[in-house]
């Protein structure tokens, strides 16, 4: 019962972090990671936001690229599961991309890794092909060598 417990905290430190995100609350985001927090999003051709960003300063910097990248349409973290210091969030968004105009929308699934109620890692997987259209403006061309 009490690890159960400890797991339902964790839930509850990360569904906080969403409701600070919410609310433009930055300051109460930054609070919840751990000085050295590991923050890392996919990278994609034209988008500013993918890569890893690290510590506090890291992380303010990738709100602060991700703010002049994009519109939010919509962020809506929809299911939690937590083990352990591990919670996984499932969701979903809409984004509209300021270089083009264009929309993406994805599901997502952030995990959140936790010590001692602080995050100390951030993994996010997105819809890549999506997001990195919306930005470019136009579909990226794949080949296929079959030499």
């Amino acid at each position: 019962l009490r690890f159960h417990m400890y797991e339902n905290n964790n839930v509850r430190a990360v569904r906080e972090i969403y409701e600070s995100l919410k609310r433009g609350h930055f300051d109460s985001v930054l609070k919840a990671l751990h000085h050295d927090v590991d923050w890392h999003f996919p990278e994609m051709n034209g988008v500013p936001f993918g890569g890893r960003w690290n510590g506090r300063d890291g992380v303010r910097e990738f709100f602060e690229v991700l703010d002049r990248a994009r519109e939010l349409i919509e962020f809506i973290p929809e299911r939690f599961f937590a083990q352990g210091d591990t919670v996984i969030a499932l969701g979903r968004f809409v984004l509209r991309a300021n270089s083009t105009g264009w929309d993406a929308a994805s599901d997502w699934a952030h995990v959140w890794d936790l010590k001692d109620g602080n995050v100390v890692r951030l993994t996010a997987y997105i819809d890549t092909a999506a997001v990195t259209r919306a930005h470019v403006g136009r579909r990226e061309e794949f080949s296929l060598s079959l030499a």
